[in-house]
């Protein structure tokens, strides 16, 4: 239901999607989820401009791995504009 919904959110708005990234079966308490891992490596490779998640708490489980998270894409944002 999550990933139908973003998907009609973003084609509501135009936007294509280039990924998709869910973690089946892996703990959302772990740091490390293959693919939270994937999608932080292609933020870095800029392979897309908007990250639409269903809730904050299905994305980081914590707090500072949100915030640690939004630095990063924050600062990916910033080198663009330099």
């Amino acid at each position: 239901m999550q990933l139908r919904e973003l998907q009609q959110f973003a084609e509501a708005r135009g936007w294509q999607i280039v990924g998709e990234y869910v973690d089946a079966g892996v703990s959302g308490a772990k740091d490390s989820r293959p693919e939270i891992n994937r999608l932080m490596a292609d933020a870095h490779k800029r392979r897309f401009d908007v990250v639409a998640v269903w809730r904050f708490d299905r994305f980081a489980r914590s707090v500072s791995h949100l915030l640690r998270a939004l630095e990063t894409f924050n600062a990916l944002v910033s080198h663009l504009s330099a």
